[in-house]
C-alpha cells in the first residue's frame, strides 16, 4: 500500500511524496494488544484512517499542526520509542560480548564519517553480529526460515476502551509529527505540497491498511530520498 501510494500521488502531483507505515504507531499498539484483540485494534486503525481522512477534506491540516505544541508531540513519541533504547543497554549488560560488540561496530564505523557514508554502520554491526553467533562460544543460532508473508483479513470490532486508548495518540503522530516532517522538508527543497490532499491519501490508506493489520500511513521526505 505504501509503495502503491507513493507511485499513484508522486506521479500526480509531480513531487517526491513517500507512503509508509507509521513505526511510532505500529509501536504505540504493541503494549495494547496485551489486553485488547486485534480485532479491536483494527477497529481503532479504522476510526484513525476516517479521522485524517476528514481532517483532509477539512481544510483545516495546517492550522491542526500549528496549534499543537511540537515539544509536547515529540515528548510523546519519545515516550514510545524509549524503551528501544533502554532494553538495549539491558541487552548489552545481560550478554556483553554477543549484544556489544556489534553495537561497538556500529559507533565506531559512525565515528569515521568519510567511511561510514560508503559502508553503513547497520551494515557493519549486522556483519558483526553475524560473526558473533558463528564463533562466540555457548551461543546458539536458531536455523533460519525464509516464507511469503500472506495478508490476512480481519474483522473489526468497535470498543470504546480501544478507541480512547489508540486513536488520539495515533492521530496525533500521524498529523502533528510525521506527516508534518515530510511536508517541511518538502517545502525546504522548494516544492508546495497538497497537504490536505495528502492527508486524504493518509487516511484511505490506513483504512484499507487496517482490515489487513497494518499501521496507519503517512507520509515523508528526507534529504537522502523517500524514508521515514
Amino acid at each position: 500500500m505504501g509503495g502503491l501510494l507513493t507511485l499513484i500521488v508522486s506521479l500526480y502531483y509531480g513531487q517526491p511524496i513517500g507512503y509508509a507505515f507509521s513505526i511510532p504507531g505500529a509501536i504505540l499498539v504493541g503494549s495494547s494488544l496485551t489486553h485488547y484483540s486485534f480485532n479491536q485494534v483494527v477497529g481503532a486503525y479504522i476510526i484513525t484512517g476516517i479521522l485524517i481522512f476528514l481532517l483532509g477534506l477539512s481544510g483545516h491540516v495546517t492550522k491542526l499542526m500549528k496549534v499543537l505544541p511540537m515539544p509536547v508531540m515529540m515528548g510523546m513519541v519519545s515516550g514510545v520509542l524509549l524503551p528501544f533504547g533502554t532494553e538495549m543497554i539491558g541487552s548489552v549488560v545481560k550478554n556483553p560480548l554477543l549484544n556489544g560488540i556489534p553495537l561497538l561496530v556500529f559507533f565506531a564505523l559512525s565515528f569515521f564519517l568519510p567511511f561510514s557514508k560508503k559502508f553503513p554502520p547497520r551494515l557493519g554491526a549486522v556483519i558483526a553480529a553475524i560473526l558473533c553467533l558463528k564463533f562466540l562460544p555457548n551461543v546458539s543460532a536458531q536455523p533460519l526460515h525464509i516464507t511469503m508473508g500472506i495478508p490476512h483479513f480481519i474483522i473489526p470490532s468497535f470498543s470504546f476502551s480501544v478507541v480512547g486508548e489508540l486513536v488520539i495518540p495515533l492521530l496525533l503522530t500521524v498529523i502533528a509529527i510525521q506527516n508534518a516532517q515530510g511536508i517541511a522538508m518538502l517545502e525546504t527543497h522548494g516544492y508546495r505540497p497538497p497537504i490536505n490532499a495528502m492527508t486524504n491519501w493518509s487516511g484511505i490508506g490506513t483504512i484499507i491498511n487496517a482490515f489487513f493489520w497494518g499501521p496507519p500511513s503517512l507520509y515523508c521526505r528526507s534529504h537522502d530520498g523517500l524514508t521515514c
